[in-house]
């Protein structure tokens, strides 16, 4: 998923309208419940602050991961959010918050907390239920995980108990990121590991410590759900790797062409500035991040300086190329060009698509357009807008995996 729809003059890429509609969803759950239990609807007031500071604290984390990149490029800040890392960020801001303005209020820390975990994951599961209908329905076990967070909700709204709805929606979350591609970062685990262990390990000292009934359910069920989860990720990521071991060969020698996820790279052949040529099938075995972009561009402007940071680091080691794919057609004058690469220090291949005619085959309609293709040659994913260091290494992670 990383397409954009049109409505009339304006491009949306297709995650934030699934966010905004998400969210809708969420805030209407969240109204209908509040009436339901009776409780005042000022406290409306607190959730809508609280969603708030997550998305500053997450926006702007970036800064805080990436001071010199800011410093050097402010205009990142606009495009640019904290990614994982950020996130953890947000909630730990929000529970903060929380905390402060129980002591302030009539309302209850664990009000704010049982109605604010019931607004998050009913978006959440309303967003992993669209993206599964419009663009997973083969993967049917992402079904559960798309079912997973209204599974919880239903269970908080009737048992009011929002740390035991936490607990068992982090197993869950933990349960089946070994069903999806997750970049490691520390001992194999991703951030988002991390963090629901963490979670777990939290909630499990607290229902301890409480001597909550749950304790004693906890006590025979999450060995269980351990063993079941671990016996479950060995037969998945084995049968996915013969899978792919014995397809690989076979799609290696044949593949629709398209530019779809899954398709076969279209082949090309454009000049850099120095007049070389350069082909894409020419970087077959490695894995290529296909950026079209151009000069007068805001996006494209914010993005390179954090392409340039991760193709220094990591091509060696993640095994890829980035070629960039300037829209010459769209430049008010050639020139431009080079000074652009030169102010931003750019050193990979820069490719000039004076026709449109690459662009027009890879139907880019809004700038920056990225398709990352791995090294079989087959598109992996598309991405309409701006992207961090952060970002394209995960992708390119998950394609080396």
């Amino acid at each position: 998923m990383g397409d954009a729809w049109f409505i009339g003059p304006f491009l949306i890429q297709e995650k934030w309208a699934l966010y905004v509609i998400s969210f809708v969803i969420s805030y209407f759950v969240l109204r209908i419940v509040l009436k339901k239990k009776t409780i005042d609807s000022l406290i409306m007031d607190t959730l809508w602050n609280g969603f708030f500071t997550f998305i500053i604290t997450w926006k702007f984390s970036y800064a805080l991961f990436h001071p010199i990149s800011v410093i050097q490029n402010p205009i990142s800040l606009l495009y640019f959010t904290g990614g994982d890392r950020g996130m953890i960020l947000g909630v730990i801001s929000v529970l903060l918050y929380f905390l402060w303005k129980s002591k302030r209020s009539s309302f209850s820390f664990h009000q704010y907390m049982e109605l604010g975990i019931l607004a998050v994951l009913t978006a959440i599961g309303s967003y992993r239920v669209f993206v599964w209908l419009f663009y997973l329905t083969e993967h049917f076990i992402l079904l559960f995980d798309a079912l997973l967070p209204f599974a919880i909700v239903l269970y908080l709204i009737k048992s009011e108990k929002w740390l035991a709805s936490v607990l068992w929606f982090s197993l869950g979350e933990l349960l089946f990121s070994y069903f999806k591609h997750e970049s490691p970062v520390i001992l194999g685990f991703s951030w988002k590991q991390l963090f629901y262990f963490a979670v777990i390990v939290i909630c499990l000292i607290f229902v301890m410590r409480t001597k909550m009934k749950l304790s004693i359910i906890l006590k025979k069920w999450v060995p269980i759900l351990l063993f079941v989860g671990l016996i479950s990720w060995s037969v998945y990521d084995n049968v996915t790797l013969n899978d792919r071991k014995e397809s690989a060969p076979e799609e290696q020698r044949e593949g629709k062409i398209g530019i779809k996820q899954g398709e076969l790279a279209p082949d090309f052949t454009l000049h850099t500035l120095q007049g070389e040529s350069v082909t894409l099938s020419d970087f077959c075995g490695k894995h290529v991040i296909l950026n079209f972009w151009a000069t007068w561009c805001p996006p494209c402007r914010a993005e390179m300086p954090d392409m340039q940071a991760y193709y220094d680091g990591h091509r060696e080691n993640d095994n890829f190329v980035i070629l960039a794919v300037n829209l010459t057609a769209t430049e008010s004058n050639r020139g431009n060009i080079q000074p652009f690469i030169d102010e931003l220090g750019l050193t990979f291949p820069i490719l000039l698509d004076e026709d449109s005619e690459v662009a027009n085959t890879y139907e880019v309609v809004g700038y920056p357009t990225s398709y990352f293709i791995d090294d079989r040659g087959m598109i992996q994913y598309k991405v309409v807008g701006p992207m961090n260091r952060d970002f394209m290494r995960k992708q390119v992670r998950q394609m080396n995996e």
